[in-house]
């Protein structure tokens, strides 16, 4: 569960979408356990499962055919569909304008979450 609200997880989510290094930096210290709702869970494994596969930063195209799998697997309901369609849609038209702020914080909270596991 993340010290972050709903709209700050959605901006990382839309700074992972444009910009592979930061999405290569998520994906190597987020989980998605990270996020507080399924959808954005889901939403950022695919992100990362993408990256991890091809290096790049999922385009349109790509994450439909991701959804389109999970359809036809039985992982996804079609109300499902419709709200990762709405949660992807805000993250596409996102400009990240507060780009610096997000890596700060994030950054901020994974060095502390470090540190907390490296005393357990």
């Amino acid at each position: 569960m993340s010290r972050f609200d709903i709209d700050f997880q959605a901006g990382i989510l839309s700074l992972m979408n444009k910009d592979i290094k930061f999405l290569s930096y998520c994906s190597a210290h987020l989980k998605p356990s990270f996020f507080n709702t399924k959808d954005m869970a889901w939403v950022f494994s695919t992100f990362r499962d993408y990256y991890m596969n091809y290096r790049g930063c999922v385009t349109k195209r790509s994450f439909i055919e991701y959804v389109k799998k999970a359809r036809k697997k039985n992982e996804m309901d079609k109300d499902r569909v419709d709200s990762i369609r709405e949660l992807y849609t805000g993250i596409a038209n996102d400009d990240c304008s507060d780009r610096e702020h997000l890596i700060s914080s994030l950054s901020d909270f994974i060095k502390h979450e470090m540190v907390v596991l490296a005393f357990e």
